[in-house]
């Protein structure tokens, strides 16, 4: 979104652009000043959904990439032992005991925990994407419907 003008005159004007087609199939749409701000806050809330679809895919991959490993590990960990085995608890400990503890800690039990961590926080972005996608379709529609308003209101002039 930018001004513009023309070569004839010294008027300035505000122009929004996309790749899609916006309204009647036009992808430029000349804007009114008091429609500038709400364009410029539909453009940042379209920013920030895509970061966080890039989120939600690296996180997805990383998922991925994890997944096989825990799957592995816990499937050599059922095979190995036949026993019962009470499941490992990191004991709370004053911080700068606890950079020891971790340690001392297996690297497969490290993986798992960042692994569930990491389940947490996937769980978390999309559970917030979520609500961020509800919003902007409620923007959308209430921006599609003033839209509507105002063609009709031309159409009555």
């Amino acid at each position: 979104m930018k001004p513009g003008g023309t070569a004839r005159t010294n008027c300035k004007y505000w122009q929004v652009r996309s790749r899609q087609p916006m309204f009647d199939g036009k992808t430029l749409k000349h804007l009114k000043p008091n429609e500038v701000e709400d364009y410029r806050a539909a453009i940042e809330r379209g920013r920030q959904l895509k970061h966080i679809d890039r989120q939600i895919q690296k996180l997805q991959q990383q998922l991925a990439q994890l997944t096989p490993t825990t799957d592995s590990l816990r499937v050599a960990s059922e095979s190995s032992s036949a026993a019962y085995k009470p499941p490992h608890q990191i004991p709370i400990l004053p911080s700068g005991d606890l950079q020891q503890a971790i340690e001392e800690q297996p690297l497969n039990q490290l993986k798992f925990t960042n692994l569930a961590e990491q389940e947490r926080l996937v769980k978390e972005l999309l559970a917030n994407s979520q609500a961020l996608r509800a919003s902007l379709r409620q923007a959308v529609a209430f921006g599609k419907k003033l839209g509507a308003r105002n063609i009709d209101l031309r159409k009555g002039l």
